[in-house]
């Protein structure tokens, strides 16, 4: 995982590091521990994201997510500590709700007040997932090791819109894809491609 930058509500940047057993913030400036908090306690591959000051964590065989608000001191609580989690994918915020998909090709939906699970889906025969999802316009797209890549409704209900393959490639896809523009940028252990193309902007 990767160290963050959040902004507490107070207007305080704090470096966020997600190590095993504790979320721990910085100032970035001089290097002084400001909170840590109890949290996953197992190794951590996900980094964390933040949304309004709150910072969400996942990560682990354990399958723990985490949330926590930024701007504490010394020792704080998680505002909810809940069973579902990504050993690998980190997760991603829109509306309300956070959406990832594990390695094991689970799609999970949770309320980012409460940490409620809001849906868990297994999309089917996906195998392992490593990449991160991307949101884009509304939509998820999350890619498989070897199985293709998903697109799903950003929606508290699960909606499978999509499935696509690239018949004639049998690499391994690690990485999590990128957007730019109306393009989509996906990138195999042998291959990079670029989905979309054109002048006038589409969705994707």
């Amino acid at each position: 995982n990767t160290p963050s930058l959040v902004k507490a509500e107070s207007g305080r940047i704090e470096l966020i590091v997600n190590t095993k057993g504790k979320l721990r913030a910085y100032d970035p400036k001089t290097g002084a521990e400001l909170w840590t908090c109890s949290a996953i306690n197992d190794y951590i591959c996900p980094s964390i994201i933040s949304h309004a000051g709150t910072i969400y964590a996942i990560g682990g065989r354990s399958a723990t997510a985490v949330a926590v608000r930024a701007g504490g001191k010394g020792e704080v609580e998680p505002i909810w500590k809940t069973n579902a989690g990504s050993n690998v994918p980190s997760p991603v915020y829109f509306k309300g709700h956070l959406y990832w998909v594990s390695d094991k090709g689970i799609a999970h939906c949770l309320d980012s007040k409460t940490g409620k699970i809001v849906y868990q889906e297994r999309l089917k025969a996906a195998g392992r997932v490593y990449a991160s999802v991307l949101l884009a316009e509304g939509r998820l797209y999350a890619v498989s090791r070897e199985k293709g890549t998903w697109v799903l409704a950003a929606q508290p209900e699960f909606k499978q819109l999509a499935h696509n393959v690239f018949e004639s490639d049998s690499s391994v896809f690690n990485g999590s894809p990128a957007i730019l523009g109306s393009n989509i940028y996906l990138r195999s252990d042998e291959k990079i491609y670029c989905i979309g193309g054109g002048k006038k902007k589409s969705r994707l």
